[in-house]
């Protein structure tokens, strides 16, 4: 009987490695079918991180699995960055863009309040005009319903 290729002995182990250990050890003999195996391991595990299109297996031709985990796991940490960076730069304008909003807001009705100055002169001496203030006033209704 001939010796099991790592292809196999992966199909046939990993389900145990991962009951048993939680984690998966690579090894570093040479696979097979390395983007059929890691799409196995993708669809098994539910972590589309193992994912591997033909043209990235043509291109790199890698037949370790370690290589290949290595690389689809950096290639998904990247994205991940990437991800939180662009989501975090779009809640922070969000919130700063807020953040305007309310002080222009507070600062119409305060002088209004306390003053007694007119909305029209209160925009005015803000450099603004009324439409804006109402604007600004129907964005602040609508995030605050959103929150």
């Amino acid at each position: 009987m001939a010796e099991k290729d790592i292809t196999e002995k992966l199909l046939e182990d990993y389900p145990d490695w991962m009951r048993k250990n939680h984690e998966y050890i690579p090894s570093v003999q040479e696979m097979k079918h390395v983007e059929d195996v890691l799409n196995l391991l993708a669809a098994v595990s539910g972590d589309r991180r193992f994912q591997i299109t033909q043209t990235e297996s043509e291109e790199r031709k890698i037949t370790r699995m370690e290589d290949w985990l290595t690389k689809a796991l950096d290639k998904a940490t990247e994205k991940g960055i990437k991800d939180g960076i662009e989501k975090g730069m779009k809640d922070g304008l969000e919130k700063g863009m807020k953040a305007g909003l309310e002080k222009f807001v507070n600062c119409v009705d305060s002088l209004m309040k306390n003053e007694g100055y007119s909305k029209e002169y209160t925009c005015k001496i803000l450099n603004s005009t009324v439409d804006e203030y109402e604007e600004a006033k129907k964005l602040l209704a609508k995030v605050a319903v959103v929150v």
